[in-house]
C-alpha cells in the first residue's frame, strides 16, 4: 500500500491489513496509526513470547500506545550488550509485538486490532469517559475506514473490559462501579502475590537489571510535578514484565486484562506527587529485598503496593462521586 493511502480505498490489500489512513487535520483525537518496531533478539531472555494465537493480542496493541518514547533512532539495531537503562526502553518498544511472535519479524496487525489499540488508549488516558457512547459512524469517519473494521475493534475492547455493548443502544466506554473497582483490585493483589512468589523463587539477571532500570525511572517521575500520566504507564509496564517472565500464560493473561482495566484509574489516583512517592519507595523496597534474595520481604512488599494502589484509586472515586453532591448543597 502507498505510504498515506486510506485503509479501505481500492487496491487495499486483501485479509483486511495495512495501517490506518490519514489522520484527519481537524481531529486532535484519534492519534495516527501505531508505529511498529522489530522486537529486538536482545530481549528474548527478559520477556517470554507467547503464542501468535494468543486471545488477549489487545494487551499489545494497547502497549503500543504506552510506550511513548519510540523514535527512528529507536528502531535501529541496538548493541548486542544494551545498558539496563537502554534495556528497558527497547523492552518498552518491543513489548508490544512479542505476541505476535510467529507471524513476521516486524508484524502487521489488522485494522480492527490498530483501531482498537488507538480508541483503547484513548479510553485508558481518560480522553474517553466512563459511558461514553462509542459511535460507529464517528470512529469509521476519524479513522477513514467503513464501519465494519470499527464494530470488529470494538467487539475486542469488549472483550478486555473497556467497552460495554448494548443491544439496540451501540457500545460505550465501561463504566464500572465502585465494588466493581475493588473487586478487581483483590483479585489483583492475590495474583500478584503469585507473580512474586514465581519471580523471587526463579529471575534471570536480564530481568533483574531491567526492573532496576524501571525503578530508577519511576523515582524520577515521581519527583516531577506532573508526569503526564508517565508514571502509571511505567508502572503497568514493568507490573506486565514481571507478569510475563512467570512463564505462564493464562496468569498472564488474566493479570495484563485486568491490569488494563484499572490503569486508568490509576492515572487519576497517582496523580499527586505524594502519591508516586510513596509508590516509588515501595518498587525500591520490593527491588532491594529482591536483590538480596529476602524472598518474604519481597513478597510482602509487593502485595503492599497493589493494596495502596487499591485503596488510593477508592478514596479518589469516592471523592469524585461525593463532589456533585458537594456542589448541590
Amino acid at each position: 500500500m502507498r505510504p498515506g493511502r486510506p485503509v479501505g480505498a481500492r487496491g487495499a490489500p486483501a485479509g483486511g491489513r495495512g495501517r490506518l489512513g490519514a489522520r484527519p487535520s481537524r481531529a486532535t483525537w484519534p492519534p495516527g496509526p501505531p508505529r511498529q518496531a522489530r522486537a529486538s533478539q536482545e530481549l528474548k531472555t527478559a520477556i517470554h513470547p507467547a503464542s501468535p494465537s494468543h486471545p488477549q493480542k489487545i494487551v499489545g496493541l494497547l502497549t503500543i500506545q504506552l510506550c511513548s518514547n519510540i523514535t527512528l533512532s529507536n528502531l535501529t539495531r541496538i548493541p548486542a550488550v544494551p545498558r539496563p537503562s537502554q534495556l528497558l526502553t527497547d523492552l518498552e518498544n518491543a513489548v508490544a509485538f512479542r505476541l505476535f511472535e510467529g507471524r513476521q519479524n516486524t508484524p502487521t496487525l489488522t485494522v480492527p486490532e490498530q483501531i482498537a489499540a488507538q480508541v483503547g488508549d484513548a479510553i485508558i488516558k481518560g480522553k474517553l469517559r466512563p459511558g461514553e457512547a462509542l459511535n460507529e459512524q464517528r470512529l469509521a469517519d476519524s479513522f477513514h475506514v467503513s464501519r465494519g473494521p470499527v464494530r470488529d475493534a470494538i467487539r475486542i475492547l469488549e472483550r478486555e473490559g473497556l467497552a460495554t455493548i448494548y443491544p439496540r443502544r451501540g457500545a460505550v466506554v465501561t463504566d464500572l462501579t465502585l465494588d466493581e473497582v475493588r473487586e478487581i483490585f483483590e483479585i489483583r493483589v492475590g495474583l500478584l502475590e503469585i507473580v512474586a512468589r514465581k519471580i523471587a523463587a526463579n529471575h534471570s539477571p536480564e530481568y533483574l537489571a531491567t526492573l532496576r532500570a524501571g525503578v530508577e525511572k519511576l523515582e524520577t517521575l515521581a519527583r516531577i510535578a506532573d508526569d503526564r500520566g508517565q508514571y502509571a504507564e511505567t508502572s503497568y509496564r514493568l507490573s506486565i514484565l514481571s507478569v510475563r517472565n512467570c512463564d505462564n500464560q493464562r496468569l498472564t493473561q488474566m493479570l495484563t486484562a485486568l491490569s488494563l482495566q484499572t490503569l486508568r484509574y490509576s492515572y487519576i489516583s497517582l496523580a499527586p506527587i505524594e502519591r508516586r512517592q510513596a509508590s516509588a519507595a515501595l518498587w525500591r523496597k520490593g527491588l532491594d529485598a529482591l536483590e538480596r534474595g529476602d524472598t518474604k520481604t519481597y513478597i510482602a512488599i509487593s502485595r503492599q503496593r497493589v493494596e495502596e494502589s487499591g485503596r488510593a484509586v477508592v478514596r479518589r472515586l469516592s471523592e469524585s462521586a461525593q463532589e456533585p453532591a458537594r456542589r448541590r448543597a
